[in-house]
């Protein structure tokens, strides 16, 4: 047994950290006689040594080592920590189907890293550490915490390399961190320093994501390598508080392409909403939700189902063209349905905005007939009114209705042009304005007046939109339209 190796069993046995004699305190990028130390003496005292060298209940602790071999852990189950800081690992690190206690390799060197569906008791930690290859925790459960803060990720997919089968390959090119259906039964810290590669969180759970660092403005800054990662099926209940919605969006719609794409994946964003809603912030959720429904759009999943497309190898009966037109113009139907519903409701999400489109309609409609009205285009629509015989001048080429130069009886409403325009655009409500005035389209001599067909054709624009835009909202209010 090596000097080295000696030295970490005694420290072992006492329960102490060993660390080479005579180092600088930084990670080795050499092995020397001072720092080697075969993966398999680890192996032997993380499952307790023996009578001849045992290992004291606080674990294997090591600093500063250069490990040689490869660490095979697979499917062994020890109650001690193993603790390792600023080694350095050769060879990859084999622990599937492993049972710890806990694990930290904080600011080591690692080639590689396997830990499929292995169990944790305590904390995980590969904090400050380089890893250099394939690191998966698919499957694996930790109880405490999952500390990758600080890390360097790297396994670019180099040209012309193949991925292959994953159990095969160690390299598992381009795949930089794997962790689907992973459970973290506390807080994870993913703020790594660098990313290059894959990383996947499908089906993952864990209890708190912590993923940005505060600035000194109170803002987060996430750490996730854009167009490089997968959320789908990942569940969290919390979130670090500072980062704004806008930057949450911005981070589901950095997800790898083929979640945004044809086979767009709508839990991320499910998700997201869930969890902002059950803290408080439903206003916030429902910007995440309007989000998706342009995400689900850009990516073509509105109005853009598969139709059928005629064989080149035969001429195509009517039916199947009767079926394919049929086809295509429900979905451009189907498609601008969303964006106008999206446009003037937020999806059913913010139902404000056609309250505040209707009144801005009836605004600009208001200023439309007030100047009609000094134009001569409106007139009174009782028809005593016009037999009186002092109001034969009145009209488009005479004295005005409106401007008191031709007086209607005190009975009569006077034209009020924002309350004409309320009085069209709200369904419900009558303030005798409508009925009692209309624009004049045509003069005693039978001359068509066009201004006036225009107010007119702008008051049917506000009947219709005043309709729709009143049923959209009830149906909103009331549930009857689905949100998403």
């Amino acid at each position: 047994m090596r000097i080295a190796e000696k030295a970490l069993v005694e420290c072992c046995k006492r329960g102490e950290a060993w660390e080479p004699k005579n180092w600088d305190k930084q990670r080795p990028e050499k092995g020397t006689n001072a720092n080697r130390i075969r993966a398999g003496l680890i192996r032997f005292l993380l499952l307790g040594g023996d009578t001849n060298h045992p290992v004291h209940e606080t674990g294997v602790q090591l600093k500063g080592a250069w490990v040689e071999g490869e660490l095979d852990l697979e499917e062994i189950e020890s109650p001690n920590l193993l603790s390792m800081s600023e080694c350095h690992f050769c060879e990859y690190i084999r622990m599937s189907d492993a049972r710890f206690s806990g694990l930290i390799l904080s600011r080591c060197r690692i080639a590689g890293l396997s830990a499929q569906r292995a169990r944790f008791a305590g904390n995980v930690s590969l904090e400050g550490s380089r890893c250099e290859g394939f690191i998966s925790f698919a499957a694996a459960t930790i109880e405490g915490q999952f500390d990758l803060d600080d890390t360097r990720l790297l396994n670019p997919l180099k040209e012309g390399e193949d991925e292959g089968d994953e159990e095969s390959h160690i390299k598992r090119a381009g795949k930089a961190l794997i962790a689907q259906n992973l459970v973290v039964k506390n807080q994870m810290f993913f703020r790594p320093k660098k990313v290059q590669g894959i990383v996947r969180f499908t089906n993952a759970t864990i209890d708190t994501l912590i993923d940005c660092h505060q600035d000194d403005f109170g803002d987060c800054k996430t750490y996730w390598p854009d167009h490089q990662y997968y959320l789908d099926g990942l569940v969290y209940k919390r979130l670090p508080r500072g980062v704004n919605v806008t930057r949450r969006v911005e981070w589901l719609n950095k997800q790898h392409s083929e979640q945004l794409g044809k086979n767009f994946a709508p839990q991320p964003w499910e998700q997201l909403a869930k969890v902002l809603r059950e803290n408080g912030h439903s206003g916030e959720a429902g910007e995440v939700a309007i989000a998706k429904q342009e995400a689900r759009r850009k990516a073509g999943q509105i109005g853009c189902r598969p139709v059928s497309t005629f064989d080149d190898s035969r001429i195509p009966s009517v039916r199947m063209g009767i079926d394919f037109i049929w086809k295509e113009i429900s979905n451009r139907i189907e498609y601008a349905w969303h964006w106008i519903y999206g446009g003037i409701s937020g999806y059913g999400y913010r139902p404000q905005r056609i309250v505040y489109l209707m009144f801005g309609i009836a605004l600009l409609s208001a200023l439309a007939y007030q100047e009609g009205s000094r134009a001569g285009h409106f007139g009174p629509t009782h028809p005593l009114i016009h037999q009186d015989d002092d109001r034969v001048e009145c009209g488009p080429d005479g004295k005005n209705w409106v401007l008191a130069e031709c007086s209607v009886p005190p009975e009569h409403s006077t034209f009020q042009p924002m309350l004409y325009s309320l009085d069209l655009i709200l369904p419900l409500v009558d303030l005798h304005q409508e009925s009692d005035w209309q624009p004049i389209v045509v003069k005693e001599d039978g001359e068509t007046v066009w201004a006036g067909w225009w107010l007119r054709a702008l008051m049917w624009f506000e009947i219709l939109f005043g309709w729709f835009g009143s049923l959209m909202l009830v149906a909103i209010l009331g549930r009857l339209v689905e949100k998403d």
